[in-house]
């Protein structure tokens, strides 16, 4: 008599779904988010969405973010000058810049 051989089970098959964002509104448009941003703030987050949105990447590097911020018209202040006055935040220590 033959022996059959142990026949291998076969892997269950789960239904695989997966998580589709169905508000694809801008994060710059969220007003829980830019409720209390000033409008130099909401710039330079509605530039970072347009390069995102434009370049398809989720995140930019560094240098990516650098060159945004020049684009709207940063630039280095030399040493010296005084920030604007409209400015109330803290300044950054000089051994970070």
């Amino acid at each position: 008599m033959l022996e059959s051989s142990p026949t291998p089970e076969k892997p269950s098959k789960r239904k695989v779904t997966k998580k589709v964002r169905k508000n694809k509104k801008s994060l710059a448009a969220s007003p829980t988010i830019t409720g209390d941003m000033t409008a130099e703030e909401l710039a330079f987050l509605k530039a970072i969405d347009d390069f995102k949105r434009k370049n398809v990447r989720p995140f930019p590097t560094w240098r990516e973010v650098l060159s945004i911020l020049k684009s709207l018209g940063y630039s280095k202040v030399e040493n010296g000058a005084s920030p604007s006055e409209s400015d109330d935040r803290e300044e950054i220590p000089e051994d970070l810049t």
